[in-house]
């Protein structure tokens, strides 16, 4: 039988100070390759969240100020009141609501549920209803049936509205 090989105790320190050498560039680029893209996409899903409120919120105070418009249309309409200081409100409210519906698609499709989304199409319709049914007057006549059609989207419009923005949790 041979006797046990001794180590060199300099030679164990040589192997262990090349091998820190290599460890600490080699775990910088694991982290690197494999956390930087993590945290990235942390990032980004903060940043979504962020804008989604924002744009959630603005969504909600365009659609707040579209029926608030026409429920005061409605309202001087139904009891013959002049509306000629409604007119302008009225019509930036619609202007703006219906002038960012295409932004706010593209919002609800990228931050908005599966579920949400068919109440969003819903508040879209009823506003565009709401819209044609204060257009009718602009031929001047003035007539019950068309007041009412005015206040039959109305109601609607509020459930959906309400449906969407303030959901029951």
């Amino acid at each position: 039988m041979s006797a046990p090989v001794a180590f060199d105790s300099s030679f164990i320190v040589a192997v262990a100070t090349e091998i820190a050498k290599w460890i600490v560039p080699l775990a910088g680029a694991f982290i690197a390759v494999f956390f930087t893209p993590l945290l990235d996409k942390i990032k980004l899903r903060l940043n979504r969240a962020d804008l989604s409120a924002k744009q959630f919120e603005e969504f909600a105070c365009d659609l707040s100020a579209f029926i608030f418009n026409a429920e005061l249309m409605y309202e001087f309409r139904t009891n013959g009141w002049d509306i000629d200081q409604l007119v302008d409100g009225y019509n930036t409210s619609v202007t703006t609501f219906r002038t960012k519906e295409f932004v706010y698609l593209s919002w609800a499709r990228r931050f908005w549920t599966a579920e949400e989304y068919p109440m969003f199409e819903k508040v879209i319709a009823s506003v565009r209803k709401i819209d044609e049914a204060v257009h009718r007057f602009n031929d001047g006549r003035s007539d019950r049936e068309r007041i009412a059609a005015i206040g039959d989207e109305i109601v609607p419009l509020r459930g959906f509205a309400k449906a969407l923005l303030v959901p029951n949790k």
